[in-house]
């Protein structure tokens, strides 16, 4: 039967002017077209046509969604949750996860990414960040690296904020981790706020060391270096740098640090700045010096009523 000719591996089953046609056809269009084909040939032939058919492929590489995915990214990179390394068998799920710009882009995912992949469910999880993160986001390079990592923390009681959810009154720590043997690198951290800022908050004005080599502390095999401190710890040092949460605050931040092998900036910038200024001294700073970054971190500090 040349209608179903599309089909891999497909089947007939004939009983007297009924016909049942199963098969795996390529994709969901592929399926759909056979489909009307099959049930219009049924219609001009006087026959009940039903069909029971797969969308493939058989077997989906994630990799083979990673140029979708770049696409339609928002607000940083689009992830899969189960790696670019997997398959998706059929029938499987394939969860989407990471930051988007605006409510509305999550139906556009679906949109880019529903139609190749045949008889999967596909779940997307994501956070809407505001324009301004996003901002700072695109202006930095795509990179896959676990040499510098961020842990949040809460001030009163020294325990991990794992949710990065601080509500009014308490005190967010932040500590830049990277393994102990890594030395030589240079490490610049900036805070990306909700009211349109970025502040410089490593190095700064009272603290202008730069090199890991002579900064934080080593714990564990881990270098930790702290950059916003218990409010308490500013009695010990009052240029560290410390915030308590205020209605003022509310919103979401975005801690960003860069692990590069020399400095990011070749001089000093203010202490706080326009989005569009630092994005704009991003773009031109890592112009040609990809193979210089050798770990990119980020956290969301979400303030709460």
């Amino acid at each position: 039967m040349t209608l179903a000719s599309e089909l891999e591996n497909w089947t007939v089953t004939l009983s007297d002017v009924s016909a049942n046609i199963s098969g795996l056809a390529a994709s969901r269009a592929a399926r759909d077209a056979v489909h009307t084909r099959l049930t219009a040939y049924g219609t001009e032939e006087g026959l009940d046509v039903r069909t029971d058919l797969v969308a493939g492929p058989r077997v989906l590489p994630a990799a083979a969604l990673e140029p979708y995915l770049t696409e339609l990214a928002s607000c940083g990179p689009l992830k899969q949750l189960d790696g670019t390394q997997s398959d998706y068998a059929l029938f499987d799920t394939v969860t989407i996860i990471g930051d988007v710009a605006a409510n509305s882009d999550v139906e556009t995912i679906r949109a880019g990414i529903e139609p190749h992949l045949g008889d999967r469910d596909l779940r997307v999880e994501t956070r809407t960040l505001n324009k301004d993160l996003c901002a700072i986001r695109a202006a930095l390079p795509p990179l896959v690296a676990d040499t510098v990592s961020i842990w949040l923390g809460k001030g009163e009681t020294g325990e991990a904020a794992l949710t990065g959810v601080f509500t009014t009154g308490e005190n967010p720590v932040v500590d830049i981790q990277m393994p102990a043997t890594l030395t030589g690198a240079s490490l610049w951290v900036m805070v990306v706020d909700n009211t349109g800022k970025v502040f410089h908050v490593l190095p700064n004005i009272n603290s202008t060391a730069h090199m890991i080599d002579d900064l934080g502390v080593i714990e564990n095999g881990l270098r930790r270096v702290r950059i916003l401190w218990p409010i308490a710890a500013l009695a010990e040092d009052p240029t560290r740098l410390a915030i308590q949460v205020t209605e003022d605050d509310y919103g979401k931040s975005e801690v960003i640090a860069i692990l590069s092998r020399t400095p990011l900036f070749d001089m000093r910038r203010p202490r706080d700045e326009s989005v569009s200024s630092v994005a704009g001294a991003l773009v031109e700073t890592l112009k040609g010096r990809e193979d210089e970054i050798l770990g990119i971190a980020s956290r969301i500090i979400d303030a709460r009523p």
